[in-house]
């Protein structure tokens, strides 16, 4: 169906919106892959069904708007097993994938500020506009 969207800023309030209305989030952050202006995908959140594949469209038509942004970009967690999710969305693995270790605090060593429950694997992926 028809699902309404809400084009939001650093300055967009959630007020007045219920929060059984919210079928899922998804952003696009500027940055530079190799050379190429690109979005990073975050904030990204499905809660309905199909809304994923929705919102992944939504922000692949706004980085195409936008008319400079070359790809989209997307670092994960791999043991969540949504690679194949990302692929059959027309993102590939780039064969980066980092090891994130996890010290006695609950802190990931090579994110500052992250914590996390256990060490885990970081893959990233893209996906041309062009």
């Amino acid at each position: 169906g028809n699902i309404p969207l809400i084009d939001a800023t650093n300055e967009t309030t959630l007020d007045g919106i219920e929060h059984d209305q919210i079928l899922g989030t998804i952003a696009g952050k500027p940055m530079e892959f190799q050379l190429q202006k690109a979005w990073e995908v975050t904030a990204f959140t499905s809660i309905a069904k199909g809304a994923g594949k929705y919102l992944l469209r939504q922000v692949e038509q706004e980085a195409i708007t936008q008319g400079d942004v070359e790809l989209l970009y997307i670092t994960m967690v791999q043991e969540h097993g949504l690679v194949p999710y990302y692929v059959a969305n027309g993102f590939k693995e780039t064969g980066t994938v980092y090891f994130c270790q996890v010290d006695d605090d609950g802190y990931v060593k090579q994110i500052p500020g992250m914590k996390a429950a256990q060490d885990f694997h970081s893959v990233e992926l893209i996906k041309s506009l062009r």
